[in-house]
């Protein structure tokens, strides 16, 4: 099972989440957040679309490291980048023609960061059959962006939107690190990943690490959120990204919560040492590991293990 099938479903992970954070202060840091934006003006509502929260995941990364968006996302994206260097390519002419004209930058933000999360899906192994015909033979920019807006426009003005809002937040609010040369690393995976099929995190920009989320509902937060940002921390063994806050940005809402790990998180050496236990006990065969490294290794045969 995923992460996030095992944190909402009553499993043995929930089960232990559950013994080690208490469930009514987890319950009171939900309220929190969730007071603090009832009252949040949203201005656009669509369906809550996977691929719009994914979309809105790339668009944040552009705005914090814009000169090197593209090559650090294919660098997490092997197996997409090596079959489809042409999309690639028609993403990176889109976005240097916009920066030489006085067109709508947003909207060409919008528009790669649609096509990179479709490409997110290929590399998953959850095609988006509708678009791989158009991916393997497009070498036009423009063919390839019309035919996205004739397929999804929906999607595509959505994220528009939101790209305007976060242009609008990273202004207002400390979103992008005030230092340049921060660390920022799309997709990160950690350690422990292996045990539940690969799970990996949005965004780690300095050691903070980001959940971004697209709901326009009142009371976006819940238990399943903390928990997530919670288990990745601990799936980072060996405390290789030296993550200090979680953070979870609220696009549609435009507010951003941080919270320092320490805060949350008490004797994390021993806790990730549990942590770490029980997930191999929990795969004492390996059978799973074996399956997903297997699996791994057909659609990234460029990584190394």
């Amino acid at each position: 099972m995923s992460l996030t099938s095992l944190i909402k479903d009553k499993s043995w992970l929930r089960d232990w989440l559950e013994t080690k954070v208490n469930p009514v202060s987890a319950q009171k840091f939900v309220n929190h957040h969730n007071n603090l934006m009832h009252n949040a003006s949203i201005g656009f509502r669509q369906d809550n679309n996977t691929s719009v929260g994914t979309a809105a995941s790339y668009v944040l990364r552009y705005f914090i490291e814009p000169k090197s968006w593209l090559s650090s996302i294919a660098a997490t994206q092997k197996d997409a980048s090596h079959k489809y260097t042409q999309i690639y390519g028609c993403i990176e002419t889109l976005l240097q023609d916009i920066e030489k004209t006085d067109k709508d930058k947003d909207l060409a933000i919008a528009v790669a960061s649609c096509l990179m999360s479709k490409l997110e899906t290929i590399g998953r192994g959850t095609y988006n059959y509708w678009f791989l015909p158009i991916v393997a033979e497009s070498k036009d920019y423009k063919n390839l962006c019309n035919y996205l807006y004739e397929k999804e426009p929906d999607v595509v003005r959505d994220v528009y939107d939101i790209t305007k809002s976060i242009r609008f937040n990273t202004a207002q609010i400390e979103i992008i690190p005030p230092n340049t040369k921060t660390r920022v690393i799309s997709n990160p995976s950690f350690s422990l990943s292996k045990y539940v099929q690969g799970a990996d995190a949005q965004l780690i920009s300095g050691n903070t690490l980001y959940d971004i989320r697209t709901s326009w509902k009142n009371s976006p937060m819940t238990v399943e959120y903390l928990y997530q940002q919670v288990c990745y921390y601990l799936l980072d063994e060996h405390n290789e990204y030296n993550i200090t806050n979680f953070a979870w940005y609220y696009s549609r809402h435009e507010a951003l919560f941080t919270h320092p790990v320490d805060r949350l998180i008490r004797n994390p050496v021993e806790l990730r040492k549990e942590f770490s236990n029980l997930c191999k006990d929990k795969i004492s065969n390996k059978s799973a590991v074996d399956l997903y490294l297997e699996r791994e290794r057909k659609l990234n045969p460029y990584r190394i293990y």
